[in-house]
């Protein structure tokens, strides 16, 4: 078995999101990008099986988040 450290990009991805949204102004009128899950772990997958997993992105803010490009690792 091969544990893969990667999951096809969409950990980076939300992590950068993730980021923005903290770099983001908490002023009023401001979106707040929040995440359930930050990491998951798919512990040990057999080499060439296809894992997949959604993260829930909330909006906590009181304007529109508007994600405009998202770029995987």
């Amino acid at each position: 078995m091969v544990r893969i450290c990667k999951t096809s990009g969409l950990l980076s991805m939300f992590l950068a999101l993730c980021i923005y949204g903290f770099a983001q102004d908490q002023a009023t009128g401001a979106p707040k990008i929040v995440l359930d899950m930050l990491v998951y772990d798919f512990n040990e997958v057999k080499q060439g099986q296809v894992v997949r997993y959604d993260f829930i992105v909330h909006n906590q803010g009181d304007a529109v988040l508007e994600i405009r490009s998202v770029k995987p690792d």
